[in-house]
């Protein structure tokens, strides 16, 4: 364990993260035998995630802290693993599904839409949370099937960009995915629309400057398997399952800048006085203390202890002195969406933060 840090949530918890594609799994079986109440069941998965966790979690359910002398054996690190690499399967198998759903259902035109955010939010908070996970890792292996998870999302231009500009630049006006202070979510999501494949491609371009062949491109290879799926959907579910591959993953995408929103949300780091840009520090990242949500989504919100270590495995990670938001992982997404309300709860945190580190 490393120095100076806290004992890490319970291992077996980790399991939870499979917990989303299955509700949607479960709400795809039961939706075609439910009638009427099918329109209602297209909307479960995004109202767990987005109302019922955030209100379990202000009403105070805790979970047990583990024995770390056991987290970190051999045997758990290896379990660990596992659940990582099993999350390709499980979400080829759950997007599979919900296509089917989509496809053969009855719903109206409300039902869709319902079902459309609950597939978009598990593909984002699901498959691309693991995604993140594994191409942090050394091993070809994980980064391939962190590939092919976001092949599932059309989004292969995270791998690149991921990793060569937000974790080099986080922070800074050099990434695009680091919201500035006053920042509304429309126009970030505006510049991430054209800033994701334009770095992912000038990063491309210098390695192939550097004598990098075309065809070990990562955009040609994750794009392509991309395509692979896209021709697949429309293939078994006609142009049905196919537009409704591109809209979960439009909307899966979305989400993703959302919680990037959140994450670094008008914390700046400074210039020395050459012009370079300080150490990244902990309290460069916000920072949510929710078990349920971090057993979930792998630590994520312990993120400021992620930019400050990126490669430690997600459940090593700590919480570290970081600016905190006040509200569950869900309900702060909901409030991003109305900025008037999300800068009155959010400034004066942001505020503090900033005078504490310029003290």
């Amino acid at each position: 364990m490393r120095a100076g840090t806290a004992r890490p949530d319970c291992g077996l918890g980790y399991i939870a993260m499979f917990a989303m594609p299955a509700i949607l799994v479960a709400c795809a079986l039961l939706g075609p035998v439910a009638a009427r109440a099918a329109d209602w069941l297209a909307f479960v998965p995004f109202t767990i995630l987005f109302a019922i966790v955030p209100l379990l979690t202000m009403s105070g359910i805790n979970l047990n802290e583990p024995d770390p002398a056991r987290l970190y054996s051999p045997l758990a690190r290896l379990y660990f693993h596992i659940l990582l690499l099993a999350a390709a399967p499980v979400q080829l198998v759950t997007l599979a599904m919900a296509i089917r759903f989509w496809n053969g259902s009855s719903l109206h035109p409300a039902g869709h839409i319902g079902w459309l955010l609950s597939v978009g939010a598990v593909s984002a908070l699901f498959a691309i949370t693991v995604a993140h996970e594994l191409v942090h890792r050394r091993s070809r292996l994980d980064r391939i099937a962190g590939g092919i998870l976001l092949s599932t999302v059309c989004f292969g231009s995270f791998k690149i960009v991921h990793l060569r500009v937000h974790h080099r630049f986080v922070g800074t006006a050099l990434d695009f995915s680091s919201a500035q202070r006053g920042d509304s979510i429309y126009r970030f999501w505006l510049r991430c629309l054209y800033g994701n494949p334009r770095e992912a491609l000038r990063c491309e371009h210098e390695w192939r400057r550097r004598g990098m062949s075309r065809w070990r491109s990562e955009l040609f290879a994750w794009y392509g398997l991309s395509a692979g799926w896209l021709a697949l959907c429309w293939l078994v579910w006609s142009w049905s399952g196919a537009l409704f591959f591109l809209l979960q993953s439009a909307v899966a995408i979305l989400i993703l800048d959302l919680s990037n929103y959140l994450q670094h949300y008008g914390l700046r780091r400074q210039t020395d006085a050459r012009g370079r840009y300080e150490p990244v520090r902990p309290d460069h990242a916000w920072t949510i203390r929710c078990r349920i949500t971090n057993l979930a989504l792998l630590n994520l919100m312990r993120h400021g202890d992620h930019h400050t270590h990126p490669t430690v495995p997600y459940y090593a990670l700590v919480h570290t002195a970081a600016p905190a938001y006040p509200y569950p992982l869900g309900f702060m997404m909901l409030l991003a969406l109305v900025p008037p309300l999300f800068r009155r709860v959010v400034h004066p945190l942001l505020d503090r933060a900033v005078a504490g580190a310029e003290g």
